[in-house]
């Protein structure tokens, strides 16, 4: 059956398979950037004043940090990873994957068909703004549901994945 392609979803059928591309980048991530930008900044500033300061208090000064480093390299990797990355999510009638780059990215996913049983959509809302998120899952042999595609910002690309899988590879889609 042909549908409709969602915004932010191109599809490409190859043979007997499809190629499902998603580009991460949205509008959201650029406010994220700035707030990067202003995160790094204060931390180069913060360690460029406590090194060449000669206070008794410098090596407190240095470790104190350390936590917001570790949150500034975090996001900064996902910013650029926002920028550049695009998921491919190939079907075909004997392999499933879903392979996020440029940059090295978790989730990336490959499993023999057979593995499928069922697919289904899950909403995740987070965060004090109430922001939800959509995650393709599929149900395996001992009933238990597993993650396919993640961080989907729509609904129409989630339900536009799932039911290609349910189509091309003839397995059960379960309405959430």
């Amino acid at each position: 059956m042909k549908r409709t392609i969602p915004e932010g979803l191109d599809a490409t059928i190859e043979n007997d398979s499809i190629l499902i591309r998603r580009k991460w980048f949205s509008l959201k991530t650029i406010p994220l950037i700035f707030f990067c930008i202003a995160w790094d900044s204060f931390l180069v500033f913060w360690y460029s004043t406590v090194t060449k300061s000669e206070s008794s208090m410098d090596l407190l000064a240095i470790i104190f940090p350390i936590g917001h480093v570790a949150v500034g390299v975090g996001l900064t990797y996902f910013c650029i990873a926002s920028l550049f990355n695009k998921t491919d999510i190939r079907i075909s009638p004997r392999l499933f994957s879903a392979r996020s780059y440029p940059i090295p990215w978790i989730g990336n996913t490959e499993l023999k068909v057979d593995e499928l049983h069922a697919v289904v959509v899950r909403e995740r809302t987070s965060g004090g703004y109430n922001q939800s998120s959509f995650t393709v899952m599929y149900v395996d042999a001992q009933n238990k549901e597993k993650k396919l595609v993640r961080s989907l910002q729509h609904i129409e690309q989630a339900n536009f994945i799932r039911d290609e899988i349910s189509d091309l590879l003839n397995i059960e889609k379960i309405d959430s």
